[in-house]
């Protein structure tokens, strides 16, 4: 280019007028200086869009970085409005109660119910929908109860058609506890698992806001089920509650319903009133025992046999088993610093604790049974004493 400016540049002087006057360039002058215009053209253009190149890039890179913190905002926003929801609906968490009753279980306690033939048949049987399980004071049903939700929700876990929910009664809690207090509190465990239906979000933002009534729960339930192949629903210590409770009166025979794809079990007590809520259901397994009954095979055979499964009752007795006993008791003593001491010197010692604790439990998880581990020195003779008065 410099050369081409020196040549057009005018000339100076009386000896270069005849070069002023003259075209400064021949033929093969201008075909070199297209060539070298071609070429200057081509690498200006191959700069500017290597420039548009790395700005576009960049600017690429800066609306990617903008779309993801929308995108996380609206996430955000969206578990925001989910929370809400779900604290409007329950304040209660049943699921961080029954984590808290899980850690008292002893490690391997409580494995014959699973492995009941009643359970699996429950868990597994489409046409048995309900179980009862009674038990007496102290039987650890509860801490049951809360192994049968860790159960299932390992079982369940790749299952995404499937939920488990739970509902622990209270008899201190009973003016909060109700039909709907605790139908509620079963959809909010729902929507945990799959996104609310359009029913709930219309009660929640409806003006003026109001709490929803039976009619309304039952309706976004109605919604609700049919996103699963399965809802296991535990209720654990129906005692708990009024005999005239609207859960009893009201929430358990809807739950009960034939055609709903819901798996109840329900434990309590072993009380005539809570007996008859399930005495409508007929074709009901009943055993109080920790072993097959003898009419199961058949109960089965028939259940198959119809066209219309029979939707039966399963009752299974809670207790502590021996078994469930030994591994509890065995755990208090090594948890007891002193005792632990003691039996350590002198095992046989622990076999008779074992043995006389387990004689006086009567198929109870009773801590004042228990309390002979603080005897120290003594401890065969205060044995002896408290089993005698238990």
């Amino acid at each position: 280019m410099e050369r081409l400016a020196a040549k057009l540049s005018p000339s100076k002087g009386v000896k270069n007028i005849s070069r002023r006057l003259t075209w400064a360039f021949d033929k093969s002058d201008v075909n070199r200086a297209f060539t070298s215009i071609e070429r200057v053209k081509t690498l200006v253009n191959i700069a500017l869009n290597n420039d548009l190149y790395t700005i576009s890039t960049m600017m690429a890179k800066e609306l990617s970085g903008l779309n993801d913190g929308v995108a996380s905002l609206q996430n955000d926003q969206q578990l925001g409005h989910r929370r809400n929801l779900e604290s409007w609906l329950s304040k209660i968490d049943f699921n961080a109660r029954q984590q808290e009753i899980l850690r008292a279980r002893t490690p391997g306690t409580g494995e014959w119910l699973l492995e009941s033939p009643l359970f699996q048949l429950w868990v597994g049987s489409e046409g048995c929908k309900r179980m009862w399980c009674p038990g007496i004071p102290g039987g650890g049903k509860t801490v049951m109860s809360s192994m049968i939700v860790d159960h299932l929700t390992s079982k369940f876990k790749s299952s995404a058609r499937i939920a488990v929910t739970c509902l622990f009664c209270n008899y201190k809690e009973q003016s909060e506890q109700t039909a709907e207090a605790f139908l509620a509190n079963l959809i909010k465990q729902l929507i945990q698992v799959k996104p609310p239906p359009d029913e709930l979000w219309k009660l929640y933002e409806r003006k003026p806001p109001s709490s929803p009534s039976w009619f309304d729960l039952c309706r976004v339930l109605q919604a609700q089920l049919p996103l699963f192949d399965h809802v296991y629903v535990i209720i654990d210590a129906l005692d708990e509650t009024e005999e005239e409770s609207s859960i009893r009166q009201t929430l358990l025979p809807f739950l009960m319903q034939d055609g709903l794809p819901i798996k109840l079990l329900v434990t309590s007590r072993d009380e005539r009133s809570i007996e008859s809520i399930f005495e409508p259901f007929v074709d009901s397994l009943d055993t109080d025992s920790e072993v097959q009954p003898p009419s199961l095979d058949a109960s089965l055979a028939c259940i198959d046999s119809h066209e219309e499964k029979v939707k039966c009752t399963a009752r299974l007795r809670i207790k502590a088993s021996d078994a469930d006993l030994c591994s509890y008791i065995t755990s208090r003593i090594n948890s007891a610093s002193l005792l632990a001491r003691h039996v350590k010197k002198e095992p046989s010692l622990g076999e008779e604790i074992v043995e006389k604790v387990i004689q006086g439990a009567k198929d109870m998880y009773v801590d004042s049974l228990i309390t002979v581990f603080r005897c120290g020195n003594s401890l065969k003779a205060c044995l002896s004493v408290h089993l005698a008065h238990p």
